[in-house]
């Protein structure tokens, strides 16, 4: 038996991006960016989450500073199963472009970390733990000076090193 269900989310006028699931106390969630177009001028942050994968609860507005464009680009989880979440901020394929690391904590997120690394300005993709290999993304970036790697955190994600 197959069983299917459409959800339709409706938001005249506005991007919305990057949907990204995941799980947390027990629930799923869904974590989106919404914008005023693809390349965005102003954007915001979302989670909503379900209990059952069918009913969906009402959007709740996350990391709202209004500080550059945001979004979320990748998620994963720690060593004690809490949801991470790599969230950029300023304007993809410009140096003023950076990451932070931050994990949900109840209903709140709290930050991690904010990598140094020398290459920013597009993705940090989806994190996972490699065991005795430490916590790794991949990344790509855009503008004049372009690269794809991984970073690497050795200490659940307090420092990274960037491998090109």
């Amino acid at each position: 038996m197959s069983l299917s269900h459409k959800v339709t989310i409706i938001m005249p006028y506005m991007y919305s991006a990057w949907p990204l699931i995941g799980t947390a106390h027990g629930k799923l969630l869904c974590i989106y960016t919404q914008a005023d177009q693809h390349v965005p001028t102003v954007s915001n942050l979302y989670m909503i989450e379900s209990a059952d994968g069918v009913n969906w609860g009402s959007r709740k507005e996350i990391f709202s500073h209004k500080t550059g464009v945001k979004g979320v680009t990748g998620i994963g989880y720690d060593k004690d199963g809490s949801l991470l979440v790599w969230y950029r901020n300023g304007l993809a394929g410009f140096d003023s472009s950076y990451y932070e690391l931050f994990k949900l904590d109840r209903d709140d997120f709290s930050f991690v970390s904010r990598p140094d690394i020398p290459f920013c300005g597009g993705h940090i993709g989806n994190l996972t733990t490699i065991p005795e290999k430490g916590m790794v993304s991949f990344y790509n970036t855009y503008g004049e000076y372009r690269s794809w790697g991984m970073i690497r955190s050795m200490d659940f994600g307090v420092t990274w090193q960037q491998i090109p």
